[in-house]
């Protein structure tokens, strides 16, 4: 059992009966657990910076944490979150800073196998990671973002690239065309 417990104006964590904090404030997103209960995770703030507090280790400081972060892999040996100081943003795999550049996109997780998969943009254009493959410079990443097959196995999403709007699968991107629809349908076949 995990949840946050106010004394006085001062919120801390609880899990499993143990008291961790107190901190300045929390997340609105509130406590996160892995899909197997085993892993616990808290975005905070204490003393005007952002932490993220998992497994009972606060990460060093930040400007800001992405709203919805951390994530886990869905057999929860992994996990990641964005992290931003200034203007740069850095992704955290696994305790590892890996740093991205200037935008993220939101959606950014875990496959099935456990790969993650994020959008980032760097000085020649949005890049896609799956695994530690990485796609060539696009332009943009349209919305929805990045979407994953019902399996889990295979990422898909709308990018333009060269002035046209191509579909890619698993970083393999088709033919361009002017335009195409808001979702793309990922059997995993491919």
């Amino acid at each position: 059992v995990a949840y946050v417990g106010m004394r006085g104006s001062k919120p801390f964590l609880v899990v499993d009966d143990r008291e961790y904090g107190p901190c300045d404030a929390v997340s609105q997103e509130g406590v996160r657990m892995s899909a197997n209960g085993r892993r616990v995770a808290l975005t905070v703030i204490r003393d005007g910076r952002w932490h993220v507090w998992l497994d009972g280790a606060l990460s060093k400081p930040y400007d800001g944490i992405a709203a919805g972060h951390p994530v886990f892999s869905g057999d929860a040996a992994h996990t990641a979150y964005a992290a931003r100081n200034g203007t740069e943003w850095t992704l955290v795999h696994d305790g590892v800073e890996q740093p991205l550049g200037k935008g993220l996109l939101d959606d950014f997780g875990f496959t099935a196998a456990g790969e993650l998969y994020a959008a980032y943009q760097q000085a020649d254009g949005w890049r896609v990671r799956v695994g530690s493959a990485v796609s060539q410079a696009l332009e943009q990443i349209n919305k929805p973002g990045l979407m994953l097959s019902p399996d889990r196995r295979a990422v898909a999403f709308i990018a333009r690239k060269d002035q046209q709007v191509v579909v890619c699968v698993n970083l393999a991107c088709g033919r361009g065309h002017r335009s195409v629809g808001a979702r793309v349908q990922v059997d995993g076949s491919s």
